[in-house]
């Protein structure tokens, strides 16, 4: 116990000694949102894409299956 007590007490002495944080501004709040935002948009961007692709590949694999079932009859 007494182990665990020194090993706490050191840990708030190492937090202590860390820089202070100071708080955003407003504008840095909004750079970030802004950078998150664009982000953002890129991402939805690319996962757009992807399912675009997808999907097509999917109408050309039906009309494909179609025909050569339409073949066979």
């Amino acid at each position: 116990m007494f182990i665990i007590a020194v090993l706490i007490e050191w840990v708030k002495r190492l937090v202590a000694l860390l820089p202070k944080r100071e708080p955003l501004t407003k504008v840095q709040k909004a750079k970030l949102l802004a950078q998150g935002l664009k982000y953002f948009e890129k991402g939805v961007k690319i996962v757009v894409g992807i399912f675009a692709v997808l999907w097509i590949m999917a109408i050309i694999v039906v009309k494909h299956l179609l025909k050569v079932i339409w073949e066979f009859k």
